[in-house]
């Protein structure tokens, strides 16, 4: 369940956007009806913008620049109807308020931290088994997701094998518990579509909560592609769940502090270049950041032009990073805390590439905590912009503590 800047670890190149037409074959392969199930697209949607709802799904596969930006329930194989009719996230918002019974159930990491600061913790009642944050939250609620991947026994390699296989054997790298999932009696369940690799996949969790929890729940797919999408997946929480204003003060507050940030890169860059900038979210094979990773790097006073703000992430080759000579080299594995990333980035002094380039010869190499800040689409993405504004420019606007990053020197 590792959220990551470009999405995914190792192998989502190969991933597709998501194409809701998998969900109906779901349908028929169960025999049932899906639920209430919705879609929201974060791509400069408003979310108060009325969308329709289908009873039957007809979408096209989307293209990275399309993204979803309607909420769909899938066909009810047992209703005959087609007919459409037209909802709103504000109705949904409204039927939220009318419901004291509210249960929430959170597949993602960064789901379970924005429920956290909206103020529905209360309404929390189950996580995946890689919620970690807020602690006091988190720690005595229900673990519905399992796992065949485990990050702290497996070197980035053997994880991009797992990786490769599950996806080309077509498994998903993770499940649910459905005695636990039953459990929680869950009203609204949160998820994303965009990457199997970074959740169970979304058919997993339509169907499962379904069969598990019948046409109760409703299954929400929160999927941001950039920082100013996340910032729209906040106002979508606090819409569906009643938390509207609660959602645009924490939104608000957020925006204050990348302004604070801002201020102060620009008053150092009056003095000094944007350094180029390479982000590692993957040692082995390279992976480069993408999605929210270029925002938080431009916000940082950076220069990243390996990939395009809402993009994937890529491979990228050592001949490749050679010829991009970087200024400046931070390295945030996915799914990994400071200290993985420290010892999987000394591991790279092995190699001669790695040595001749040059941020490694002018020792500005850094490893940073992307669990915490930088592979989690949620409000401490804005943490992760100070890490990479003080690693750049030593600027410090008293957003993160001394263990947010560390530099990496030779072993």
């Amino acid at each position: 369940m590792t959220e990551t800047g470009g999405t995914c670890p190792p192998a989502t190149a190969a991933t597709h956007a998501y194409d809701l037409r998998r969900v109906e074959q779901a349908s028929a392969v169960t025999g049932r009806g899906l639920g209430h199930n919705y879609i929201f697209g974060s791509s400069r949607c408003n979310a108060n913008t009325p969308v329709r709802l289908q009873h039957v799904v007809r979408s096209k596969p989307l293209s990275a620049s399309s993204r979803i930006k309607t909420i769909s329930k899938v066909r009810n194989s047992e209703s005959s109807t087609d007919s459409l009719q037209d909802y709103s996230v504000q109705s949904l918002r409204k039927r939220a308020m009318a419901d004291d019974s509210m249960r929430i159930v959170s597949l993602l990491p960064s789901i379970t931290e924005i429920i956290a600061a909206v103020g529905l913790h209360e309404q929390l009642v189950g996580i995946t088994h890689e919620c970690d944050f807020p602690p006091l939250v988190v720690k005595d609620l229900s673990v519905v997701t399992t796992t065949e991947i485990s990050p702290h026994t497996m070197s980035q390699d053997e994880i991009n094998t797992a990786v490769n296989g599950s996806l080309m054997n077509g498994h998903s790298l993770y499940g649910l518990d459905e005695a636990m999932l039953a459990k929680t009696k869950a009203t609204h369940v949160f998820t994303q579509a965009l990457c199997d690799v970074c959740a169970v996949s979304f058919t997993k969790v339509a169907s499962t909560c379904t069969k598990i929890l019948g046409d109760n729940p409703h299954v929400v797919s929160l999927e941001p592609t950039s920082l100013e999408e996340v910032f729209t997946t906040i106002s979508v929480v606090g819409k569906v769940c009643g938390k509207e204003d609660e959602a645009a003060s924490l939104t608000a507050t957020l925006r204050g502090k990348l302004r604070l940030i801002g201020d102060a890169v620009e008053k150092a860059l009056a003095s000094s270049t944007r350094p180029k900038i390479a982000f590692l979210e993957w040692n082995d094979p390279m992976f480069i950041g993408g999605h929210w990773i270029p925002d938080m790097c431009k916000l940082a006073g950076g220069e990243y032009t390996l990939c395009e703000s809402g993009k994937r992430s890529v491979t990228m080759t050592p001949e490749e990073l050679a010829a991009y000579d970087p200024d400046v080299i931070v390295v945030g594995p996915c799914g990994f805390d400071v200290q993985r990333a420290l010892v999987d980035t000394q591991a790279m002094y092995a190699h001669e590439w790695w040595t001749k380039l040059k941020a490694v010869r002018e020792d500005k190499v850094y490893a940073v905590d992307a669990n915490s800040h930088f592979a989690r689409p949620g409000p401490r993405l804005v943490e992760g912009t100070a890490v990479l504004a003080q690693i750049m420019h030593g600027v410090d606007v008293g957003l993160i503590d001394s263990k947010a990053w560390c530099k990496v020197t030779k072993p």
